[in-house]
């Protein structure tokens, strides 16, 4: 099975789901009838721009619906309780406060929620501030305050 398969196998199709970075490669894209809002950095035009000078296909980027601006994300949308799933796709390794995105991602639920997250290893990992968040390195910060990763301190090796 791809991980796509696997994490949409734990998934109510029908339910109503929160879709956390989908950028350029959704994971229940609405094209193919899943009812879902989109979260991210940027909106769609913004994610085109990021990803077209990279011979990404742009095609598969979704409408945003809601765009991530330091809030919690019940504030930013506006709702509580009202997703069945979400899917964080490559959110991790680009979080600064692990702890703080989980707990984000608690009162989106309805009743029961289904978290499912992709995290890119086996080459494809990313550094922040030379430590990836499973060693420490969201702790740090979260302690520290911090809600984003400063520009300049990120190191992308994918």
């Amino acid at each position: 099975m791809t991980r796509e398969q696997i994490i949409l196998s734990y998934i109510k199709r029908d339910g109503l789901g929160l879709e956390i970075g989908a950028g350029c490669a959704p994971i229940a894209p609405k094209k193919q009838g899943f009812r879902v809002h989109v979260l991210d950095h940027c909106d769609k035009k913004a994610l085109i721009e990021k990803y077209r000078p990279h011979g990404t296909n742009v095609d598969k980027i979704e409408e945003v619906d809601s765009v991530w601006d330091g809030r919690s994300y019940t504030e930013l949308i506006g709702r509580r309780h009202v997703y069945d799933w979400v899917i964080g796709s490559h959110v991790l390794e680009h979080t600064t406060d692990l702890i703080g995105f989980l707990n984000d991602c608690d009162p989106c639920y309805a009743r029961m929620g289904c978290f499912h997250s992709q995290y890119r290893i086996a080459g494809f990992v990313s550094i922040v501030f030379g430590q990836s968040p499973e060693s420490g390195g969201s702790l740090t910060l979260r302690n520290a305050g911090k809600r984003s990763i400063p520009r300049g301190a990120v190191w992308n090796t994918s």
